[in-house]
């Protein structure tokens, strides 16, 4: 409340200049205000260290590798070993072969961009979705790096076992491999 009301006051002296130096002198807080630029969006805050302000980087990496087809499930930032965004995908490895894509958004944001480990129960829930609803998994996915060892009841043809694992490399970037029951 006290600082709506300091805004307040402060919004009457006229001028922004006199605004933000009121604030200033009674809350000790600096106050920027952001002009709207095209289409009305505030534009990105690049601080003075040339890093771009933290939800505005997440935002971008987000938007950059959404529009590659990557989900990121969080964005975050990191002090160890060194100040980083951490970026949560499926898997680590999905960056793979964006690394032109990764170095354009570090000079843009102003952070080294770094991807978490695999989020093995949002991958495995992926890997299912991807897998024909007539395939009867007695178990659940056996992980070892890349690899996903699945049990069924009966294991398929080698031409439908060939058709899903292409479908989960290039989703998923893991090769499948069967163990009959």
């Amino acid at each position: 409340d006290r600082v709506i009301d300091l805004a307040e006051r402060a919004l009457a002296l006229g001028p922004v200049r006199q605004y933000r130096e009121k604030i200033a002198a009674q809350s000790g807080f600096a106050v920027e205000l952001l002009e709207p630029g095209e289409g009305g969006v505030a534009r990105e805050l690049v601080r003075e260290d040339g890093k771009m302000e933290l939800n505005a980087a997440y935002r971008r990496v987000k938007e950059a590798l959404g529009e590659v087809g990557l989900v990121v499930l969080r964005c975050g930032r990191k002090d160890v070993p060194e100040e980083h965004l951490e970026v949560g995908l499926l898997a680590p490895w999905l960056l793979e072969g964006h690394e032109g894509l990764v170095a354009g958004l570090e000079r843009e944001t102003g952070y080294a961009i770094r991807a978490a480990g695999a989020n093995q129960q949002a991958l495995e829930k992926r890997a299912k979705e991807l897998l024909p609803a007539s395939w009867q998994v007695l178990k659940p996915f056996q992980w070892s790096g890349r690899e996903a060892r699945l049990t069924l009841a009966r294991v398929p043809q080698e031409a439908e076992r060939e058709t899903v694992s292409r479908k989960l490399w290039e989703a998923l970037g893991i090769r499948l491999s069967f163990l009959a029951s």
